[in-house]
């Protein structure tokens, strides 16, 4: 009798579990439509997914790995490989960092150190950089980095990328031959030529580096402009004029301020050689 009893009961259940089981119908929209509490899935539709979300809580070798395309944090529209709209919190350090090739780029420790040889310290004395140009006619360019100074010369117009001194080097590049005119008009010519007149610590450089340097007639023509900021009050002669310093005339070293223009409007400027520096 209770074998009997045993049977519809079994029957009864096995019945209410294929009910259930059966029960769930497969959503008919793309995730996360559709569901509940929207999982992620293998599909190929970009996915959403309202809460948090945790991995590798198991430690498995790959945590994420974003095999193509950019990723955005704080951002819709990434426009690299990690885009992040907001501040970075770093406990550890960069690795691999390129050096620098625009003023807005972060820079390395190789970096940092090699500036620090070329006697940076704190801050540069002289920071000058060659940049990415071609001049007009021949030149040299000067440079100096890990604790040497080199030169690249250059017989007629051509680009200052390669040799021994790139653009970004600090350095300086210095034409060749010499030109004359006043003050204002060297500037100007320089100026139209995207470079300007030396300070007098490029020019005595180039005048006393010439030979390495390949620097022609630097001396030949006597004295340069070498400044591009001309002084108000100088006096010369007992007279007050305006004026920019020069040098040369048989040394590499001797200086003193051209006139530009007189206090008693005399007939002034005077001319003087002069070559362009970028």
């Amino acid at each position: 009798m209770k074998n009997h009893l045993i049977v519809p009961v079994v029957i009864a259940l096995l019945a209410i579990t294929t009910l259930d089981t059966y029960a769930w119908v497969e959503p008919d929209q793309l995730p996360p439509n559709g569901n509940i509490a929207a999982p992620l899935n293998t599909g190929s539709s970009a996915q959403s997914k309202i809460g948090g979300l945790i991995l590798n809580i198991g430690n498995a070798l790959y945590g994420l790995i974003v095999k193509n395309g950019n990723s955005g944090f704080g951002t819709e529209t990434p426009s690299e490989r990690v885009d992040v709209n907001g501040n970075i919190k770093l406990n550890g350090k960069i690795i691999g960092l390129q050096a620098p090739t625009d003023a807005n780029d972060a820079v390395n420790k190789g970096y940092v150190d090699a500036i620090i040889g070329q006697g940076g310290g704190g801050g540069p004395m002289y920071d000058n950089k060659i940049v990415d140009m071609v001049p007009p006619n021949a030149y040299s360019e000067i440079c100096f980095k890990n604790g040497q100074t080199l030169y690249d010369k250059h017989d007629g117009s051509s680009t200052t990328q390669g040799g021994n001194c790139v653009p970004g080097d600090r350095g300086y590049v210095i034409e060749k031959n010499r030109r004359s005119a006043s003050f204002i008009e060297a500037k100007a010519t320089c100026t139209s030529n995207d470079m300007r007149l030396p300070e007098p610590f490029e020019w005595q450089y180039a005048c006393s580096h010439k030979n390495e340097a390949n620097i022609g007639d630097i001396l030949d023509s006597g004295y340069e402009w070498a400044s591009n900021i001309p002084s108000m009050e100088v006096v010369q002669y007992n007279r007050y004029f305006t004026g920019a310093p020069v040098i040369g005339n048989g040394t590499c070293y001797l200086s003193y301020y051209g006139v530009i223009t007189a206090d008693n409007g005399g007939g002034y400027p005077w001319q003087y050689a002069y070559r362009c520096v970028r």
